[in-house]
């Protein structure tokens, strides 16, 4: 393993990665999980991890699964939001570092493992009937990983993003017309 593999790119994926992994520890903080070990950053494989308890609760192994796709495409929407308001260079850079936390939005192999029922009767929870849709693709992509598929999801989420505030082929949602909408 060169240099390159193993310190500048896990260096230059850091951002998203603590973010993947803090949405987990607040996801446990918040639903009262207890949290045993956490390395938000490292290098190494896994690069980074929450060890917690496995809840009993389907709903808060689902908050604690799904945290990271939320809070890391949350900001991603924010940056590239935010990058219109800047000169280019400045703008690109916000852009990029965009795109960099919306690369480890998707949850891991072990995320979605978690999401699988410990018991037989839990096969029939309706919550876990429900999503089992959204498993059946989280499952998919981890499995296609080695493809290319967190790369594809991505490239079109930015690209998204991209087209929706900084062209006119999306309008984005400004504040007049959310005040529009809204208007008693």
């Amino acid at each position: 393993m060169n240099i390159l593999d193993r310190y500048l790119i896990p260096l230059v994926l850091a951002p998203g990665v603590i973010i993947h992994e803090l949405a987990h520890y607040l996801a446990c903080k918040g639903t009262d999980v207890p949290v045993q070990e956490v390395a938000f950053f490292r290098f190494g494989s896994p690069p980074g991890y929450v060890k917690h308890a496995i809840p009993r609760s389907y709903t808060k192994r689902i908050v604690i699964t799904m945290a990271p796709f939320l809070l890391n495409t949350g900001i991603a929407i924010a940056l590239f939001a935010w990058s219109v308001d800047f000169p280019p260079f400045e703008g690109a850079a916000l852009m990029l570092l965009g795109t960099i936390i919306l690369s480890s939005a998707v949850p891991s192999g072990l995320d979605t493992a978690n999401l699988f029922p410990h018991s037989v009767i839990g096969w029939f929870h309706p919550l876990f009937l429900l999503s089992l849709p959204l498993i059946v693709l989280l499952f998919a992509l981890n499995k296609l990983r080695p493809y290319g598929s967190n790369h594809l999801i991505t490239a079109l989420g930015a690209g998204l993003l991209f087209l929706t505030f900084h062209t006119s082929v999306i309008d984005a949602p400004t504040l007049e017309m959310l005040r529009e909408v809204y208007q008693p």
